[in-house]
């Protein structure tokens, strides 16, 4: 029987083990996010935010055709969101994990 014991404690032993990686590894990755939380809850990240939930409540969503399209293009506003849209595209690019 002492065998089979010395095998359980082994194993338990490789258990913990794992487990100690895994709380450093949740962690790590609790820091990181307490940070990039501060980062946008302090400053410009809030009122970021609390434009872009009042924006959602004004959002027409009817169908626009390709004329309205055209047409919308014509307005500052549009011209302007679209300024951001494509901004904000050309820095996903940064998310990329380099391979």
């Amino acid at each position: 029987m002492a065998p089979r014991v010395t095998e359980l404690v082994q194993a338990l032993i490789v258990e913990l083990s794992d487990i100690e990686e895994d709380y450093d590894k949740i962690t790590a990755s609790l820091v990181r996010l307490s940070i990039a939380l501060k980062k946008l809850l302090t400053g410009p990240g809030v009122d970021l935010i609390e434009n872009f939930i009042n924006m959602t409540e004004k959002i027409n969503t009817d169908k626009v055709g390709m004329m309205g399209l055209l047409s919308a293009i014509s307005d500052t506003k549009v011209q302007e969101g679209l300024g951001v849209v494509l901004e904000l595209t050309r820095n996903l690019s940064h998310l990329k994990k380099n391979t």
